[in-house]
């Protein structure tokens, strides 16, 4: 048996025993995750260096941003572009194609019914929202339970109410000290009961310190980015979002912040094959040698492409990837499938050839 594939944009005729498949596309992902750190200052930090000694203290209220964790993945999709039709020479014959729901080739040949039920297909979906947003907080609940004792008496000035508070910070380490001292402890409480006594005391005096030094909480917020390589160009780049310490993520049109690009280099290690098919051609015109009357199945090699993400001149990830519509397209002679015991499978994500075997 003979099989005809067709490009759909070359078919000049349907036929009702026709099949379709198609190749994949890649598509890159990046998951970008960003902390975001506010800074308030406490309401006595002009007596902090006075009354406590403590002079790094937090002056002003401020949001600061930072990318702390970048990833690459890779989805697949149909190529829409990269359909094609096949027709058997033998309407009788057993050849079939096993596809995954989107259309894409898993594998091809002459199967039995109990091949067909094993086949496992894949049917995960990669689509993700672009530039998405999600928000996990990770709030210091310090800031929260601070205790600013209750309501103060406006008559009663700023200064005095520090002092009380300090007053308060060095009673309790005395007292602290004192449970820890063996020859004054006022108690017999020790071991694991003195451990949580003592990790109480350190946690009232944070709080009141904090009245002083200031409150810093925090929380994670994770962008998901995605692009499309363009298989027409060796080297891909585009500003995909832009930063600011001050700001977070802006969009790629906010010149507040400082572009992000990434860029997809191709390694062009596919390029022989290229060459290898343009030789092939050469020679069969220079010896008069017609072309073969079929075609065989297409299928991809990708191109194992480099990704980096930049900010200015500072690369804040690279990786490697393969990506199917950057590589080349070949075809298997279509002669394969005169041995009816052969079955070819497929990379389904990439579209490449991952065996050839008998039944």
């Amino acid at each position: 048996m003979t099989l005809q594939v067709t490009h759909i944009n070359n078919i000049k005729e349907f036929k009702g025993n026709a099949l379709l498949y198609s190749l994949p596309k890649n598509k890159i992902h990046l998951k970008v995750e960003v902390k975001k750190n506010i800074y308030r200052k406490g309401p006595f930090c002009e007596f902090a260096e006075k009354l406590l000694g403590i002079k790094n203290t937090i002056r002003q209220d401020k949001t600061t941003f930072e990318i702390t964790n970048i990833s690459i993945s890779t989805s697949y999709s149909v190529d829409t572009t990269q359909i094609y039709q096949i027709e058997a020479e033998n309407t009788n014959s057993p050849f079939q194609l096993i596809l995954s729901p989107e259309g894409l080739i898993q594998s091809a040949g002459f199967f039995s019914n109990e091949m067909i039920e094993n086949q496992n297909f894949l049917t995960q979906n990669f689509v993700k929202n672009k530039d998405s947003v999600e928000k996990k907080p990770k709030i210091d609940t310090s800031f929260i339970t601070v205790p600013f004792l209750k309501r103060y008496d406006l008559q009663y000035p700023t200064q005095e109410k520090a002092a009380e508070i300090a007053e308060n910070i060095f009673l309790l380490r005395k007292d602290r000290k004192d449970r820890l001292d063996v020859d004054n402890q006022k108690t017999n409480v020790e071991g694991k009961a003195l451990e949580v006594i003592i990790s109480e005391y350190q946690f009232i005096e944070e709080k009141y310190l904090s009245l002083f030094v200031g409150f810093v909480f925090s929380e994670t917020q994770t962008f998901r980015f995605e692009f499309l390589p363009d298989e027409n160009r060796p080297i891909t780049q585009k500003t995909l979002f832009r930063f600011s310490p001050s700001q977070g993520i802006l969009s790629s049109q906010d010149v507040k912040g400082e572009p992000i690009t990434i860029e997809i280099a191709k390694s062009s290690n596919t390029a022989k094959f290229d060459e290898y098919n343009d030789k092939a051609e050469r020679w069969q015109r220079n010896n008069k040698k017609k072309k073969p009357k079929f075609n065989g199945l297409f299928y991809r090699i990708p191109d194992k492409s480099t990704v980096r993400l930049i900010k200015g001149k500072e690369i804040l990830i690279q990786q490697e990837c393969l990506i199917s519509q950057l590589g080349t397209i070949l075809n298997l002679p279509a002669s394969i499938w005169k041995n009816e015991n052969c079955v070819v499978d497929f990379y389904l994500e990439l579209g490449n050839i991952k065996s050839i075997r008998k039944k």
